[in-house]
């Protein structure tokens, strides 16, 4: 199986069954950001997505066995806006 990470619909598709909320924030987000960083020989897809009551963060990656995972973070908007640095630190240090 292959996965495209960069394809944010296509990415999310498998996520959204497991938490509905996330499927909502996604169909109306306020903006979906997607940056890319390289850890130990593998790209990790970080995205940020503002939705309508909360917010989530995620970072992706697919090893060399070609297993995916994934990492979320979600909080109301208020709190994300309150400690982002704090809550974008664990996505950024996710690591395999």
């Amino acid at each position: 199986k292959s996965f495209k990470l960069k394809d944010t619909e296509s990415t999310f598709s498998g996520f959204v069954i497991a938490d509905p909320d996330l499927q909502d924030a996604l169909e109306n987000a306020e903006e979906v950001t997607q940056t890319e960083r390289e850890i130990g020989g593998l790209t990790f897809y970080d995205y940020e997505i503002k939705g309508p009551g909360s917010n989530y963060l995620s970072s992706i990656t697919v090893n060399n066995e070609g297993k995916l995972f994934a990492l979320f973070v979600k909080a109301p908007a208020a709190i994300m806006a309150k400690d982002k640095a704090g809550l974008t630190k664990i996505v950024n240090t996710f690591q395999l």
